[in-house]
């Protein structure tokens, strides 16, 4: 029996250490499967590591290149604003040497003209001079007659409406030849940045004169400024003109009252004009051009000398003085009564050279300025040729 349990004690025993065995294996085998896994997540730790280091590397080279191309641009970009600061501070010096040469320029034409109205004023003084004196020994010379030392008299005459001049013609009377030059300056003519009948409103009479003799050459002593209605007043007051009108015109866009239109048409041939059919005449252009209703302004002026002619006004001096003085209180000029009847007695006989346009078909080509307006300029840049051809009208 003691043997027995000695042998189920044995065998206890013996069960015991294979089952610690197989723990020990079992164990063993967990610990070697568990360090091999470990050991592979280790090696893919290490090369996700290297990848991102690598990663991290190429993030930090690119920045870096990033920081430099930023340093480099930023170093341009100083570079072009000294250089355009530089750029700028000498246009400012261009500019300013230009402004100055404008200047210059602008008092020198100035003084040119203030010398040729001295040289003028002076000559006229000298010739009254001469008058006295010629009175005084019984040889009193014509008045106003060879007062001017070019032997020309040049008038401006003015249309005006609504402030602005629309009508610009120049009136030189070559004493040497006898003859009344007639010269129109289109209203779109462009002048010294703007267009010159805008120059009378805002500048007055003088810089309007100025203007003409710098594009022409003729300095104009003597002014005539009508508005509509003296104009109509003027024409009713020898009881209208007689003309020839050379086509039909018929406009259906003449400007009416309140801003309205009306219809403008005349015949073509022989025809007598009150004062309000005159000024028709004068301001229509629809049915033409600006350049033709020139040629027409200057017809009527032709036509209202001719009537004054037909007039016998020195047989009839006390009744067309009185007339005429009430008539010229309406009229913006400095030409005196006596004076006017003077320059009609001395020139009556003279003959009208006329149609002349500065135009699109001579000297002018058209554009538009900086604001989109329709201008005209000079075809050569300058008017130069423009005063040739006027002093070649005055003094063929």
């Amino acid at each position: 029996m003691f043997k027995l349990n000695f042998e189920n004690k044995d065998k206890n025993v013996k069960i015991q250490i294979i089952a610690v065995c197989l723990t020990i294996v079992v164990v063993s085998t967990a610990f070697i499967i568990n360090f091999f896994r470990i050991r592979d997540e280790i090696s893919k730790g290490k090369f996700n590591s290297n990848s991102l280091i690598q990663e991290v590397g190429a993030m930090e080279k690119e920045m870096l290149i990033k920081t430099f191309e930023s340093k480099v641009s930023d170093l341009k970009i100083k570079k072009l604003e000294k250089q355009l600061n530089l750029i700028n501070k000498k246009l400012s010096i261009l500019e300013n040497t230009e402004k100055d040469l404008e200047q210059t320029k602008l008092e020198l034409q100035k003084a040119q003209i203030d010398l040729q109205i001295m040289q003028k004023n002076n000559y006229i003084k000298d010739q009254k001079i001469e008058n006295l004196v010629a009175k005084a020994i019984g040889n009193e010379l014509t008045s106003d007659q060879g007062f001017y030392a070019d032997n020309h008299l040049d008038f401006l005459i003015l249309g005006k409406r609504d402030g602005l001049t629309d009508s610009i013609i120049t009136a030189t009377i070559n004493e040497k030849t006898q003859k009344i030059i007639l010269v129109s300056y289109p209203r779109d003519l462009y002048f010294n940045g703007r267009k010159i009948n805008e120059i009378y409103n805002k500048y007055g009479i003088e810089k309007i004169a100025e203007a003409v003799y710098l594009i022409s050459g003729v300095l104009p002593e003597k002014y005539i400024v009508l508005d509509l209605n003296s104009f109509v007043e003027v024409i009713d007051s020898v009881g209208g003109i007689d003309l020839n009108v050379p086509k039909k015109i018929y406009d259906k866009s003449y400007p009416g009252p309140d801003s309205s239109y009306q219809v403008f048409e005349i015949e073509a041939g022989q025809q007598h004009l009150d004062g309000a059919t005159a000024l028709k005449y004068a301001r229509s252009r629809k049915s033409s051009s600006d350049f033709e209703r020139s040629k027409r302004q200057q017809q009527i002026i032709e036509s209202f000398y001719a009537k004054l002619k037909s007039m016998s006004i020195s047989e009839n001096l006390p009744e067309y003085y009185k007339l005429f003085t009430n008539l010229m209180a309406g009229i913006n000029t400095n030409i005196e009564m006596l004076s006017a009847f003077s320059y009609y007695q001395n020139y009556k006989n003279f003959t009208f050279i006329r149609e002349n346009v500065l135009s699109t078909s001579n000297f002018l080509h058209s554009t538009k300025n900086t604001r989109g307006q329709y201008i005209l300029l000079p075809i050569s840049g300058n008017y130069q040729d423009i005063k040739t051809h006027v002093e070649t009208l005055i003094n063929q």
